[in-house]
């Protein structure tokens, strides 16, 4: 585990949302996300900030709120950001979301 969230972020309908974050160190290896929320919602992993497109990106369902993608290991130079955001479409309340961005030495 690289980075994570245990308290939950209030999430705006229709506004993507930074839920958790980790600064590459040059060691580790990024292999994936999970997240979950009280509403359904597409997460979407960002690597670097030059590019505006996400690497993965898991849309939740009522039926399933769970996202979990994992993949073969990448390391990262040094000082890359990588971002864990989510985006949701209930019409009338924020909801609640959580992330953990997977990897290790």
């Amino acid at each position: 585990m690289l980075a994570h969230n245990t308290a939950g972020v209030k999430v705006d309908p229709g506004h993507e949302t930074e839920i958790t974050s980790w600064t590459a160190d040059g060691l580790s290896y990024l292999i994936g996300f999970t997240g979950t929320g009280s509403f359904s919602g597409e997460f979407r992993l960002y690597v670097g900030v030059q590019d505006p497109n996400p690497v993965y990106v898991y849309m939740t369902s009522p039926g399933n709120r769970t996202a979990y993608i994992a993949d073969r290991g990448s390391k990262l130079p040094a000082g890359t950001k990588v971002s864990l955001k989510v985006v949701h479409e209930d019409a009338t309340d924020a909801q609640t979301f959580k992330g953990t961005i997977l990897g290790g030495v």
